[in-house]
Formats: C-alpha cells, structure tokens, sequence
C-alpha cells in the first residue's frame, strides 16, 4: 500500500471519530476502527510475494548512453487471467418480449379463417347462349290481313305492283333482328331489317315494288342476327301479256 493513501485513510478516520464525538455518539468509533484496522490488514503487502513485472537480466546499452536492463514479460499468471477473460456478445433490446413474437395457435386460425372469408372467388364471365330462330312457316303472297297471308302462290303476274314474305317463326332466345333479303335474278335489290321478340310463333311480312320489266326467278332468304339464312322462298314473275 503506498504512504499516501495510508495517510489519506488514516485522516478520514480521525475526522469521522472528531465528527463522531463532537455530536455524542463516541461507540460510532468502534466500527470505523474496526474497518480501519481490516482494511490495514488486506492491503498489508507480503514481502514473499514477487511482482509480476520484474526487471532482470543483463544491462543494455542504449545509443543515448543510458544503461538499462532487460524487462521480463508479463507472468503466465497474468497470461491465464487474461486469457479466461471472454468478451460477451452485444445485445440490443428491440423493445418487444418474447410473447410478441408468439401468435397463438387460436390467434393464427382465426386470422386464417378471416382471410377465407374474405376472399371472393373470381366471377367468371357469363356467356351468353345464341339460339337461332326456327321458320315455321314462309309464304310470298299478295296482301297480308288479319295477319294471315292472302293470295299466296309461287307464280305472280308482273302486273302486281308488290308482293308480300309473309314468315313465321320460333323464337325461343331473346330478342333479335331478321333480315328478308329479296333478290332478282341472284341480285340484290332490297334488304329489310326488323326486329322479333321471344315468341313460339311470331309473325313477320315485309313486301317489294315488282316492275313490269323484272320478270323470271326471284327468291327471298331470311337471314337471322348471326348473318345464319334460316329459310328460303322461290317465286315467278311472268309477263301478262304473254299468259293470255
């Protein structure tokens, strides 16, 4: 122990005892020499014990002149206490326990569950299925009354100023359009649309100017939404003059 933490020690115990004493508790002086005295004992230097830095060996001259000795390395005590201390691994609290990182197997289901019900299928989308009309029935007439066909051949007179295609048809889809297209000699010359609606048997007629020129084969096509010919009629026009 060095003199001057003897001294140093030894003032402050003789201040507490003066402090001691000058507020009448002298038996608080019994302690405090009592722990002088323990202390004295464990800081008592053995005279036995080496010290772990020691200077030996023999002298060095050094290039300033200075002649000094060999320093010893550090005792393999010193080395084994070194040694045995291990450095901890640093942890950082990240401010969440254990249980915060624990999802109960109640907890997990019912988010699962959750999500399920949550979850909509994907909606296909519906097509819609095209039914073609269906002609029952397909006439070329001279007059339509009542909505029934009047005068309904297959040989006209080229007299007639029109002539009426009078059909009936089956419709068991939705609403729709039809198309009578009528045609002279394998041409075009007239195209009427008309819608029908949902029907077991609606009934349809659309008519044509005839020329006195345009004698020979005709023909109406019925035609549904889907560009489909449904039903066909052949008819004659023929020249008056030539009948009689």
């Amino acid at each position: 122990m060095l003199i001057s933490e003897f001294i140093f020690i030894t003032a402050c115990l003789a201040l507490l005892i003066g402090v001691a004493y000058w507020i009448r508790i002298p038996r608080a002086s019994i302690p405090l020499g009592a722990i002088y005295i323990l202390f004295i004992f464990m800081n008592v230097k053995n005279p036995n014990q080496q010290s772990d830095l020691q200077i030996t060996g023999s002298p060095i001259k050094l290039n300033n002149g200075i002649v000094g000795r060999e320093i010893e390395p550090i005792s393999s005590n010193a080395n084994r206490l070194i040694s045995d201390v291990k450095p901890k691994p640093l942890v950082f609290d990240s401010g969440r326990g254990a249980k915060d990182n624990i999802v109960s197997k109640s907890q997990s289901l019912k988010l699962s569950t959750h999500e399920i019900e949550n979850t909509e299928p994907e909606k296909q989308p519906t097509q819609k299925i095209y039914i073609s009309p269906t002609i029952k029935d397909i006439r070329i007439c001279k007059n339509v009354q009542n909505r029934a066909p009047v005068g309904s051949n297959t040989y006209f007179l080229n007299n007639t100023d029109s002539l009426f295609c009078y059909t009936r048809i089956q419709n068991s889809g939705g609403k729709q359009q039809i198309a009578h297209l009528w045609y002279y000699k394998e041409k075009l010359v007239s195209k009427i649309k008309y819608n029908i609606k949902r029907s077991n048997i609606y009934r349809s007629w659309t008519h044509n100017t005839i020329r006195t020129y345009q004698t020979g084969i005709w023909r109406v096509d019925v035609q549904d939404s889907s560009g489909t010919v449904i039903g066909s009629k052949t008819f004659y026009i023929t020249d008056s003059t030539k009948s009689h």
